[in-house]
């Protein structure tokens, strides 16, 4: 993420950039003006999914996933990211672990979502209860790497 302010620019991973609920690390008078996403290679696919109560609102839970397909049918790589469950959008790396050289069936597409979720303690608002959190990120999570896994493979 590249960052312009009175100082000049700089640039800021994501994982540095989001300091909690609606707050960034940006500083007075810097201003977000790029965000960089690798060239996706032959064989990708990516889908985000959130749970709204209406088009446009903030969302209460959602989940992003890329997958990389290679042409025997089995995963090559695996990304998935929450939000909705910490004060932060959170990295998931099991999804990747349990994936990798194989080929992603459904059940091993729950497993997957599963184990990304495992340990998350998403707080209460006025959105949704943390406990209504934590039944639908595993179910976002697995429909959102199905669909890239789905859109990975009409791309090979």
């Amino acid at each position: 993420m590249h960052i312009e302010g009175p100082h000049g620019g700089r640039d800021v991973e994501a994982s540095e950039f989001f300091d909690t609920y609606l707050t960034s690390s940006l500083e007075a008078g810097e201003l977000l003006t790029e965000v960089r996403f690798p060239s996706a290679p032959p064989g990708a696919g990516a889908a985000f999914l959130e749970l709204v109560r209406r088009k446009g609102d903030f969302a209460i839970f959602a989940a992003a996933a890329s997958v990389e397909m290679g042409g025997d049918g089995a995963c090559k790589g695996a990304r998935l990211a929450l939000a909705g469950v910490s004060d932060t959008p959170i990295r998931c790396d099991a999804p990747s672990a349990i994936l990798v050289g194989r080929v992603p069936t459904a059940e091993l597409l729950r497993e997957a979502a599963s184990a990304a979720c495992e340990g998350i303690e998403p707080e209460s608002d006025v959105l949704a209860s943390g406990e209504y959190r934590r039944a639908m990120a595993p179910v976002y999570a697995r429909r959102a790497l199905a669909s890239a896994v789905a859109r990975a493979t009409t791309q090979s």
